[in-house]
């Protein structure tokens, strides 16, 4: 028994040691180059990106915000989704805010004028993420392409601005709502002014505890339903914010991604009732869209996903955006450095073209050659089944007046 346990030692030792450490070389294999030309993506790349969305029913891309480049890929992306039957666009904006995204779109043909009316109120933007030009673009070819625009997340700390006008807007009893309306946006903006001054404010408990605008939704008609779905985000969203002023974090993440979760089910089911098996394209932060745990040790919203493709036998795909090189003041910035325990992923991206590495057949390689991958890295592949590194990465350009 000792001589086998000897032995049995000896074998592990032996494969522990004989294990290579993993080489640039290794992942050239699994690297993939194109490039974007009037808005069509071409190059060895776009084969398999191609191929992965004609065999998946949920392509999620997992972006670093504000980067110019991403949402331009995202707009060359759209047609291929759309070829393939993709008909839902999920995103990281409130239910309501969706709604006015498309509906300024389809009725003033930008979001311009939009975005400077409520960036002058309040001094930030009504709805993030898509204050960009480039979002404007890719926002208008999914509209072209039929595609539905759902909002899953909390609405943002300034998205009660345009939402008390739209529950103005919708009311039949607009003149009898009008003076605590204009009571309650006032008390709202002089308290998010204080805010902006002073970040430890607790506004969101003003808020909710708020005479004013408690009195407002009160007043409101309790059969209206566009107008109670607002009220009704809203005091979800002002909740999880909450638990951040509170000092909460935990909760306000785990909130928070309930919410998302919650929010994603009831459009999915909805879904569901015209096609079997929707194909759904998410683009949000990479946090939220991991296999597994994420980096902040939550099982978030792209792990649901991944096991509901589980539960219909179809194929989730996700893709995260990880970009080397930014330009910042007019200056290069390289994210290589010697401390980072993906430089040997990193260093694969340049500044003319975008790289994709396929991390499932990395993983798969190294498992089989034996082949030793840090514990950071590691992490890092399994919980994305591909990485994207985009060119050169350019401030967004900015789609209102300051």
């Amino acid at each position: 028994m000792k001589e086998t346990f000897s032995l049995l030692l000896i074998l592990l030792s032996s494969l522990v040691y004989s294990q290579k450490e993993l080489k640039s070389t290794d992942i050239d294999k699994f690297c993939y180059k194109f490039k974007i030309e009037n808005d069509k993506i071409v190059g060895n790349g776009s084969e398999i990106l191609t191929n992965k969305i004609s065999e998946s029913q949920f392509i999620l891309l997992g972006e670093q915000h504000f980067a110019s480049e991403i949402s331009l890929f995202t707009n060359s992306l759209i047609p291929i989704l759309s070829e393939n039957k993709f008909k839902y666009f999920v995103s990281e904006i409130g239910p309501n805010s969706a709604k006015k995204l498309v509906s300024e779109i389809q009725n003033k043909g930008q979001l311009f004028d939009f975005n400077t009316k409520y960036n002058d109120l309040s001094g930030e933007i009504p709805i993030p993420f898509f204050d960009g030009k480039e979002d404007e673009i890719f926002l208008k070819t999914a509209l072209k392409n039929n595609f539905q625009i759902l909002g899953i997340d909390q609405e943002y700390q300034t998205a009660q601005f345009f939402l008390f006008d739209e529950i103005l807007e919708l009311s039949k009893n607009r003149k009898n709502i009008l003076p605590a309306y204009e009571n309650a946006s006032k008390l709202m903006l002089a308290e998010f002014k204080k805010y902006w001054k002073d970040s430890k404010h607790k506004i969101f408990e003003k808020y909710i505890n708020s005479k004013e605008i408690n009195t407002f939704f009160e007043l409101t008609d309790k059969k209206n339903v566009a107008v109670q779905k607002i009220i009704s985000d809203l005091i979800i969203s002002w909740n999880i914010y909450l638990q951040n002023e509170k000092g909460m974090y935990q909760n306000g993440w785990l909130q928070r991604i309930q919410n998302m979760k919650t929010n994603f089910s009831k459009y999915y089911k909805l879904a569901t009732k015209k096609d079997d098996l929707p194909k759904m394209f998410v683009k949000m932060g990479a946090v939220h869209l991991s296999n597994g745990m994420n980096n902040y040790g939550y099982y978030d919203l792209g792990n649901m996903i991944k096991e509901l493709s589980h539960f219909n036998q179809t194929k989730s795909t996700s893709i995260k955006c990880m970009p080397r090189f930014y330009m910042e003041d007019n200056q290069i910035k390289d994210d290589l450095t010697e401390e980072n325990p993906i430089n040997i992923v990193l260093e694969k991206g340049n500044k003319e073209e975008w790289t994709l590495i396929d991390n499932t057949e990395l993983l798969n390689h190294c498992y089989t050659e034996k082949i030793k991958i840090n514990s950071e890295l590691r992490k890092e592949l399994e919980r994305f089944d591909f990485i994207l590194i985009p060119p050169l990465v350019n401030p967004m350009k900015m789609n209102f007046k300051k």
